[in-house]
């Protein structure tokens, strides 16, 4: 489960398709996995009860894929089934019966056995009506919606750190350790992992890990509402929610193909460091602005923090004009020489080398020593960041020595009144 491929594999797997004035592409991509063990699934509905309704679901696998394709074959048909036997304009009733939807599919899949090699999946999805959202999720992959340029709603990760969650384990025989279930298992919720379902007096929703989903209802702002996107953990372990939907507006603002910002989504979150698998669905709505409107919207905030920018710079009094260098301002009060501060000698140090010097001021010694009083922040680092701390550290303390002509950091208290390394002629 954590071992990795010696470079990442980049090709892609894409669907696009429209229906109803919903537009949609998909990308998967295994990366630096040894196999591919996401699932993603679009169906459009256009006929029967269930007419202009729409579905999308992503599955991100663990311990094996058999979990994550099987969820993604049959779900959906549970789902729509349970909803159209009753009145799907009843909001509650379709909220119950997704729930349904999930534990019958955990349950048949724990009666046929699929789960010899006991894998898993997380199960995130949307059901679109014509005038609701029904946004269901069990596991830590996500859903996010942008509304007027902004994160509408996003769902919650179930991970085992959550107090809820945690006691729900407790009381079912596990434990949390690491932040995992049972030192293992970084999710608290998901489809499969029957290893973890086995204490028989309790119930499918109170075992150590269960398939009951959240599902959020909302309702439809079709002049607000601009896109949904769903994506597995390998996408959020790298960019958060509004960082998410700032990037594929700008994106939208660029092209018109939903299939290559789907692609460019994960080769950002490649390069950024995603080290799982990597799937996306991306959505879009009627209210999305279009490629013209969303471009010249960034151009207007381009200029308003230019201009920002700008004001800044000006002093006050100038006529919105620099002074010259060797010119005062006019209403500057008269300074004596003797009250000019001298000029610092510090260089400035940036993010990367405030890391070490914030530990290395406080605790004298050598990269070794820092490391162990680091702790945590240090292990967790990758080789190639902490190469890089070391790097642009050594460089500003190159800098800083030949800048003040003295070390910044010794091993030993330097010495007041130094004597000469050699004797005087004239003595």
């Amino acid at each position: 489960m954590g071992k990795r491929r010696k470079s990442p594999r980049t090709e892609k797997t894409n669907t696009v398709g429209k229906y109803g004035g919903l537009q949609y592409a998909t990308s998967s991509m295994q990366g630096w996995r040894l196999e591919m063990e996401d699932q993603v699934n679009v169906s459009l509905r256009n006929s029967g009860k269930m007419k202009k309704w729409a579905y999308a679901g992503v599955f991100d696998g663990h311990c094996g894929k058999k979990t994550a394709k099987q969820c993604s074959k049959h779900l959906c048909k549970r789902i729509f089934k349970n909803v159209s036997r009753r009145q799907a304009s009843n909001c509650l009733r379709v909220r119950e019966d997704i729930i349904q939807g999930y534990l019958q599919q955990d349950q048949k899949m724990n009666e046929s056995n699929i789960n010899d090699d006991d894998s898993g999946s997380t199960a995130v999805c949307t059901i679109i009506s014509p005038t609701h959202w029904y946004i269901a999720n069990c596991g830590d992959s996500r859903a996010v919606l942008s509304r007027n340029g902004r994160v509408g709603f996003a769902t919650k990760d179930h991970i085992p750190t959550n107090s809820v969650e945690k006691k729900r384990i407790i009381q079912a025989g596990g434990f949390v350790r690491g932040f995992r279930v049972n030192g293992r298992l970084a999710m608290s919720r998901a489809m499969g992992d029957f290893e973890y379902k086995t204490n028989r007096s309790k119930s499918p929703c109170s075992q150590v890990v269960i398939p009951k989903p959240d599902v959020t209802v909302l309702e439809r702002n079709r002049e607000a509402d601009e896109f949904m996107l769903l994506a597995c953990d390998g996408i959020w372990d790298v960019m958060t929610n509004s960082e998410l939907v700032t990037f594929v507006r700008n994106q939208m603002s660029k092209t018109k193909d939903l299939k290559l910002i789907c692609n460019r989504l994960l080769d950002h979150c490649l390069f950024k460091g995603s080290r799982d698998n990597m799937s996306a669905v991306l959505i879009k709505l009627p209210g999305c602005p279009t490629k013209e409107v969303l471009k010249q919207k960034r151009k207007l905030e381009f200029a308003k923090m230019h201009q920002a920018i700008k004001a800044k710079k000006l002093k006050p009094g100038s006529n919105d004009q620099k002074p010259k260098m060797n010119q005062k301002p006019v209403d500057a009060p008269t300074t004596n020489e003797s009250q000019v501060k001298p000029k610092s000698n510090r260089v400035p140090i940036n993010a990367y080398m405030r890391f070490y010097l914030d530990y290395l001021k406080t605790h004298r010694g050598n990269i070794c020593e820092l490391a162990k009083k680091c702790g945590s922040k240090w292990r967790n680092l990758e080789k190639g960041q902490k190469q890089i701390y070391q790097r642009r550290y050594l460089q500003a303390k190159r800098r800083l020595v030949k800048r003040q002509n003295k070390p910044i950091i010794t091993s030993e208290p330097p010495v007041q009144n130094p004597e000469p390394l050699m004797p005087s002629l004239l003595s």
